[in-house]
């Protein structure tokens, strides 16, 4: 619907308007408007959202930034613009939005820290407790782990840790890892929060930066049947390095989650020697 209303406001305007030099105007235009649809709207978009701002505002936004490219287009400098002002315009149209395209990632996380997405990474406990040391070389994580947590094999090759009590399940540990994401680090969040929220279900997420992103999403329901979930996330400033490691938990036993805090707090990232390529999807846990 976006698409349309620009495509009628341009086309209207293009009309109506009659400039000495109509091609210079029209690609004036088309560039004023292309910028505004294609770069300026998305990230005005992607603010909202950070912001919590109420979603059915966002077509009374988008009308006023139509708005305001209409006004601008009216100006006596666009309708009069020479020819080679104009191919200046098309050349920043191109530019601008292809670089959009290319480093949208990085906007959007610089975006996320401007808007305070991010709180300051606090200095985290070391763990004390004679625990093992797991690391995975696809993922290039490390983190400690207690012995009685099992470590298991999925058939799709991921590894997972249980933690059981007298034949019952407590806990489960699941490993993946994302590399190469083209997702920001608040867009992963607010899919997660889409998905939850779909299924009737609450998430609470704690962000922080520090030499990487972290972000604790916690699912939680209200009704009890569905498990406690928690998905810690981190990711490298590059984007190209990206582990998640999921808690389930079955019960509400306070000192698992405890233990699942601790694990959390002694991962490490590690120095990947493969193609990042390699890594499995999360996909393949269902």
């Amino acid at each position: 619907m976006d698409i349309v209303i620009l495509l009628v406001s341009a086309l209207m305007l293009a009309h109506f308007s009659r400039p000495a030099d109509s091609r210079s105007h029209h690609l004036a235009l088309l560039s004023l408007f292309g910028i505004g649809y294609f770069l300026l709207w998305p990230y005005l978009q992607f603010y909202l959202k950070l912001t919590g701002a109420d979603p059915s505002n966002n077509q009374l936004i988008y009308a006023s930034l139509i708005a305001g490219i209409v006004l601008i287009s009216l100006l006596p400098q666009v309708r009069n613009i020479k020819r080679e002002f104009a191919y200046v315009l098309v050349v920043v149209f191109f530019a601008t939005t292809g670089s959009g395209f290319i480093f949208d990632r990085e906007i959007k996380n610089n975006l996320s820290e401007w808007v305070g997405f991010f709180s300051t990474a606090t200095a985290k406990a070391d763990v004390n407790e004679n625990w093992k040391w797991y690391r995975d070389d696809i993922a290039g994580v490390t983190f400690q782990i207690p012995d009685y947590w099992a470590e298991q094999k999925h058939s799709s090759g991921l590894t997972y840790f249980t933690f059981n009590k007298e034949s019952n399940k407590i806990a489960e540990l699941r490993l993946h890892c994302f590399h190469n994401t083209e997702l920001s680090v608040a867009e992963i969040v607010f899919n997660v929060e889409f998905s939850n929220t779909s299924q009737g279900l609450t998430t609470k997420a704690e962000c922080s930066r520090s030499i990487s992103y972290e972000c604790l999403v916690k699912t939680l329901s209200s009704d009890n049947k569905t498990p406690e979930k928690w998905r810690w996330l981190k990711m490298e400033r590059n984007m190209q390095q990206n582990v998640q490691i999921d808690f389930l938990f079955f019960t509400d036993d306070k000192s698992v989650k405890r233990e699942a805090k601790k694990i959390i707090n002694s991962a490490k990232l590690l120095k990947i020697q493969d193609e990042l390529s390699s890594c499995i999807s999360t996909i393949d846990w269902i």
